[in-house]
């Protein structure tokens, strides 16, 4: 099973809260006392939809040009994370 992430831009005209929330202070502090940049990258909101099968070509042409007339920022297709963390441990096992 794999997921369909389409990604809107949460700036400007389009942002939907226009006040930073208490979550994101709180992580910018975080990363700040990790000597990490402080300064803050673009807001995004990400909407998420299950696939019972990958995506067809006809799929990814007709995403595309939803992309292309502005309706969203970009898409992809991901695995869950369960399935991403389990890859990253046995790949971390198969190094040590």
């Amino acid at each position: 099973m794999s997921y369909l992430i389409v990604v809107f831009q949460d700036t400007e005209e389009y942002a939907w809260f226009t006040d930073e929330l208490f979550d994101e202070t709180h992580v910018r502090m975080e990363l700040q006392t990790m000597g990490i940049s402080p300064k803050t990258g673009c807001r995004e909101r990400h909407l998420r939809f299950e696939l019972s099968h990958p995506l067809t070509p006809g799929q990814v042409k007709a995403l595309t040009q939803l992309q292309e007339m502005g309706l969203f920022d970009r898409f992809f297709e991901s695995d869950p994370p369960s399935a991403i963390e389990e890859s990253s441990s046995n790949s971390e096992m198969g190094n040590h």
